[in-house]
C-alpha cells in the first residue's frame, strides 16, 4: 500500500502595497501570502508556515520574502501576520480526532456491555479471558445452574487479544473446538476473572 504525503502551498490572500517597484519604478505591486501545509494522501492534515511573495502588476517582477529590502518586509510582514490561516488546512487533525474519540467511545461502550454480561450470564456466552501469563482463552457457557456456572474451554490459547477475537469469528463453531471437560466455577468466580469481552448470541452488534 502506497501513501503519498509531503508540503503543498495554497494562496489565502492578496493586497496592494504601497511600494515603488525596484525594476519598473512603477506602484502597481501587491503581496501575496500564501500557507505552507503538511498533506497526507492529498488530504491537509496541518498548516506550518506563511510567507509573503511581491509581485510588480506592471512588469510582473516577484520578489521572495527572503530576498526583500528591509522596506518591503516592513510592508509585507504586517500582511502576511494579518492573513488567516485557512481552516480546511487542520482537515487531518480534525479527522484524526474524530477517529480517536469514536475510538474511545467504541471501547467504552464494549467494555460496558462485557461488564453486564459477565453480571448477568446466559447460556451459549462465548468469553474471552485473560489468563495471568497474559495469554487469552475461550470459554463457552453451556449451562447457568443457580450460582453455579458450567463453561466449555478452548482447546487453543491465544497470544493476543485480537487473535482470540478472530477465531471467535471464524473457528469456534468448528468441530472439536471446544473440550469436553466441562469448568465449573460460582459467578462470583466469574466476575472477578479478567473477561475482556463477550459475544451473546441474542445479539449481532458484539463483533
Amino acid at each position: 500500500m502506497l501513501f503519498f504525503f509531503g508540503t503543498k502551498n495554497t494562496g489565502v490572500s492578496v493586497a496592494p502595497a504601497e511600494i515603488t517597484c525596484e525594476s519598473c519604478n512603477q506602484s502597481q505591486q501587491r503581496v501575496y501570502v500564501f500557507q505552507k501545509y503538511f498533506h497526507f494522501c492529498w488530504i491537509p492534515t496541518f498548516p506550518l508556515s506563511k510567507q509573503s511573495v511581491l509581485e510588480c502588476q506592471h512588469c510582473k517582477k516577484t520578489i521572495l520574502e527572503k530576498e526583500m529590502s528591509p522596506q518591503q518586509k516592513q510592508i509585507s510582514l504586517p500582511k502576511r501576520k494579518a492573513a488567516k490561516t485557512p481552516a480546511y488546512t487542520f482537515t487531518g487533525i480534525i479527522l484524526f480526532a474524530c477517529l480517536v474519540g469514536w475510538g474511545n467511545y467504541s471501547t467504552y461502550q464494549k467494555k460496558e456491555r462485557t461488564q453486564k454480561y459477565v453480571a448477568s450470564p446466559v447460556a451459549n456466552d462465548i468469553a474471552i479471558i485473560q489468563l495471568k501469563n497474559n495469554e487469552y482463552l475461550i470459554l463457552k457457557l453451556v449451562s447457568v445452574e443457580g450460582n453455579t456456572l458450567k463453561f466449555l474451554p478452548g482447546n487453543y490459547v491465544y497470544k493476543s487479544y485480537f487473535t482470540a477475537k478472530r477465531e471467535i469469528r471464524e473457528k469456534v463453531e468448528e468441530n472439536g473446538y471446544f473440550s469436553d471437560k466441562l469448568l465449573e466455577m460460582s459467578k462470583m468466580k466469574y466476575k472477578e476473572l479478567k473477561v475482556d469481552f463477550v459475544k451473546r448470541e441474542s445479539l449481532a452488534e458484539e463483533l
